[in-house]
Order: structure tokens, then sequence, then C-alpha cells
């Protein structure tokens, strides 16, 4: 019976509005009113969640139904431009895209990071050429960079050789042959440089990263391959990335 009811009014609705659009004076004042009544409603639960979520998705639904439309992509353009030019008049645009890309991260920073391992494992000749390239024009950024890096890994501190030797034997200990403590392959000591020594939180790290120190319990054996990829990244996050579910098991405190 109340579906029956809803249709009825629905139906109603409709010719009411059919009538409307007849006299343009009626219908101009029809649409202010409306205005005026879904305006009033907005401020009074603009700062509901529920109320949000809903107008998300209104206006989700609305884009989806309409995005491959000529005249509603024009009049997406203009009031995007409109609302640009407004923001950069009193200066909050930057802040507003900055606050944007960052939830955009935040929200898709494990699928990023795997596109971007995706590209650079396809694209490593290019890669080195284009590093390559950059550093012979660039040597003195170069020699400042590699002057950083040194001052940091010594603020970080130093291993000794029994702190090194202590790394490699609890390494044996647990794996019973050199074993890359990430992806838990063993080591070809075959290979040149096959072997290296990483800081599980990076010394340098990026802004979304810890920063470690240079100790025994911030030390890793790692292939070279997990150690280029790894970088200076979070070190949950790449391993998280990249499927492995222990190899980082962290050994005491930085």
């Amino acid at each position: 019976m109340d579906d029956e009811r809803k249709a009825k009014a629905a139906e109603a609705q409709k010719r009411y509005i059919e009538r409307l659009r007849l006299d343009p004076v009626k219908w101009e004042q029809y649409k202010a009113k409306r205005r005026k009544i879904r305006k009033d409603y907005r401020d009074r639960h603009k700062g509901e969640e529920s109320f949000l979520e809903r107008e998300r998705m209104a206006s989700q639904k609305y884009h989806e139904k309409n995005k491959d439309d000529g005249a509603y992509k024009a009049k997406l353009a203009e009031k995007t431009k409109r609302y640009t030019n407004r923001k950069k008049e009193d200066g909050s645009y930057s802040m507003l895209r900055r606050e944007r890309n960052k939830r955009y991260y935040d929200a898709h920073r494990v699928q990023r990071l795997e596109k971007q391992k995706q590209y650079n494992d396809n694209h490593k000749e290019e890669k080195a050429a284009r590093d390559a390239k950059w550093r012979d024009a660039n040597p003195e950024r170069v020699k400042e960079y590699h002057a950083l890096d040194a001052a940091l890994r010594a603020q970080a501190g130093i291993l000794s050789l029994e702190d090194v030797r202590e790394i490699y034997t609890a390494n044996y200990d647990r794996f019973g042959k050199l074993t890359c403590e990430y992806c838990h392959n063993e080591i070809d000591l075959t290979m040149k440089r096959a072997v290296h020594l990483d800081h599980f939180y990076p010394v340098k790290p990026r802004k979304d990263a810890v920063a470690g120190k240079t100790e025994i319990a911030n030390m890793r054996i790692v292939c070279s391959s997990c150690n280029h990829s790894k970088s200076n990244k979070d070190p949950y996050v790449w391993l998280r990335s990249e499927g492995y579910e222990d190899g980082g098991a962290y050994r005491g405190t930085t």
C-alpha cells in the first residue's frame, strides 16, 4: 500500500512540474523556492557526517550518469575554473590543493608504490641512463649530496667489527645460510656486491618514515634487489607492498 501511495504521489508531482514548465514565470519562482529549501536544509545539516556522505554519494551518482555528456563536462569545467580562481584570489588555493593531494596519496599509497615499482622494473635501463645524465650535468649537487649523506651516517653511529660479526652470525643461526631478511631468498655470493647491510629504519627517511640509527637492532642483511627497492621508504609500507609478511621483524629499539 505504501509503495502504491508513493507511486501516485510521484506521478502527481511529475504532472505538477510539467504544468509549471508551461509558465516561465511560475517555473522560475518554483526553482528559486526549491533552491532556498535545499540551501536551508544544507545549512542545518552540513556538519553531520551522515548528511555529507549522502551528498557525496548523490554527487558521485550524478557524475557517473552524466560524465559522457558534452554539456555537463563543459559546465563542470566552467564551475571548476570559477572555484579555482576564487580560491586563488583569497590565497587558500595552494593549501587546499596540498591537502587534497595528501588525502589522495594517503588513500592510494600502496597502489602508488606498486605502480612505481612496476614502472621501475620495466624501465631499468632508461632510469639508469637518465640518472647518469643528471649526475654528469650536476656534479656540485652530487658532491653536496654525498657530503650530507656522510654527515648523517656519521651522526647515526658506526658499527664495530664485532657488531658486524654478530649480525652475520644471527643471520646464519636463523636461516642456516646467508639469506636476505626481507625476501628470504638465499644470497648468491658469486655475484658482485650481492650482500648489503641495510638500515631497517633508514638513516635519511622520507617524510612518512621513522629515522633509524646505525646499531645492531636496526641492521638487516639483505640482497641488493631488496635494498635498492626499499631505499628510504617506510619499511612496513614497503614490506606490505612487496607481500613480505615477516621479512622485517624488528629487533629491539633505535
